[in-house]
């Protein structure tokens, strides 16, 4: 087991940094987006309440909005509906201010989203390994609709990942999982400087 403070320094060098806000005026809003397991809802609270920030889970958001579990709107009215209500949840949250936002797995794969987060917010990629995915995802196949059916779990994902890494690496950060336990406090010391540095309020 590795300390994730030892991990960071090298951690922080696969950050890809191209954030500009138009203005000093721009308020904080941080988007998490990666595969369905790379702990963005886990983490993203952490990171939430270590930097004095508000959380919104957008699953959690379309969910309450819909009246329907997101497995239920799959099945009542499959995956392009399904994406639709998620760009539209997407869109309202432009308006929040100094929040932090965990996206679907597939939100910035679909209508233009990637492109509409990076305009409105800093966009960072979590980006675990494939065995940390794998494990995460065994004991939660019940609960995410797109994995009900798989048969290989990796090669599932290992596929997936092929099709949506293009879209996850125009985060404007990418931040690497190589650890199961990973912790929030480091990172949030970094993108508080990092914000700092970019004078965002």
């Amino acid at each position: 087991q590795t300390n994730f403070t030892t991990n960071f320094k090298p951690v922080s060098k696969t950050c890809k940094s191209n954030f500009s806000p138009s203005s000093s005026k721009e308020k904080l809003r941080i988007y998490l987006i990666g595969f369905m397991g790379s702990g963005k809802s886990y983490l993203g609270r952490k990171l939430a309440l270590q930097m004095g920030i508000h959380f919104l889970d957008l699953d959690d958001y379309i969910v309450k909005k819909a009246g329907q579990s997101i497995p239920e709107i799959f099945e009542t009215k499959g995956e392009s509906t399904f994406r639709m209500i998620e760009s539209i949840a997407l869109k309202e949250t432009f308006n929040l201010e100094k929040v932090i936002i965990a996206t679907g797995g597939g939100t910035p794969c679909h209508q233009n989203n990637i492109d509409k987060m990076r305009k409105n917010g800093l966009v960072v990629f979590f980006d675990p390994t494939v065995d940390i995915l794998e494990k995460r995802l065994s004991s939660e196949i019940e609960t995410r609709p797109l994995l009900k059916k798989q048969t290989n779990l990796r090669n599932y994902i290992l596929g997936k990942l092929a099709d949506r890494l293009p879209f996850y690496k125009h985060a404007h950060l990418i931040y690497k999982i190589e650890d199961e336990f990973t912790d929030a406090a480091d990172l949030g010391d970094y993108l508080k400087g990092y914000l700092k540095r970019k004078k965002v309020d």
